[in-house]
């Protein structure tokens, strides 16, 4: 019989029911995070989207929401249904895909980010949108439009699409999250006693034109740096042409891997 309720789930029924994930698509960790993250800021909102059980008790969607309830161990409402067909499976999409055909288009800003990042790891710069779709659909979309959501402001130079893609793959790539989201929030609002010491120095210099915004090239190498915790109480930024070579490779090598599922 095919069931739908609405159930409360904690840490210890999301794992319970996560024993039933058999054969399903490979857990994204970076989706379960960016779910968890939501959820523990108060942002998560029941909708007729939860997980779902077919006929044999086999959990065929929602992996994704149970790692995160598991993350984040909080007790979250979500809409919990049975019984499905076993054939349910093969028509369902992800959650990616899911956001996609909800809204038929993406987001003018994560747009403009998939385009340069797909420029850089397929080598181009007639970027296609079947292209850009791939890097939308290997993680960066879903990060980015959080990262929009978080600060949604538009400020010139602080907010363009190279600092966006850099702060987006470097997430993507298992950095600390909330740190990059906090410090470009706080870069484009201009909280500038927020901020870190590389963060004033990357300010210096835009505001001294020793950085072109539209030299990507060397925006993703100083980006790199700014962002990375390590980084944070340095005072002076420097990029040398070697490290904003390595700057782009690393990119590339992150998004390559997320685009062969790995």
């Amino acid at each position: 019989m095919e069931t739908a309720v609405f159930e409360v789930i904690d840490k210890a029924l999301a794992s319970k029911y996560l024993e039933k994930n058999e054969d399903n698509r490979r857990t994204r960790k970076w989706y379960a995070s960016a779910l968890s993250s939501a959820m523990q800021r108060g942002e998560w909102i029941t909708t007729h989207q939860g997980i779902a059980f077919d006929e044999t008790g086999r959990l065929i969607d929602g992996q994704h929401r149970l790692e995160a309830i598991v993350n984040s161990d909080l007790k979250i409402k979500m809409l919990v249904a049975r019984g499905l067909s076993e054939k349910a499976f093969s028509v369902l999409d992800s959650g990616m895909k899911r956001t996609i055909a909800d809204q038929t288009k993406m987001h003018p800003r994560t747009a403009e980010v998939c385009r340069v990042l797909a420029g850089i790891a397929f080598g181009r710069s007639g970027v296609t949108s079947a292209q850009a779709q791939q890097i939308y659909d290997g993680g960066v979309g879903t990060i980015h439009d959080q990262l929009i959501a978080y600060c949604p402001t538009n400020r010139a130079m602080f907010s363009a699409a190279p600092i966006r893609a850099v702060a987006v793959v470097m997430m993507l790539d298992g950095y600390n999250s909330q740190y990059i989201l906090d410090l470009y929030a706080n870069l484009v609002y201009q909280k500038f006693d927020q901020l870190p010491a590389i963060a004033h120095a990357f300010i210096r210099q835009m505001q001294a034109k020793k950085i072109v915004i539209n030299d990507r090239h060397e925006i993703y190498g100083r980006a790199l740096k700014m962002f990375n915790p390590e980084y944070a109480k340095t005072e002076r930024l420097f990029c040398t042409e070697a490290e904003m070579d390595a700057a782009q490779q690393y990119i590339k090598a992150v998004l390559r891997r997320h685009l062969s599922g790995e």
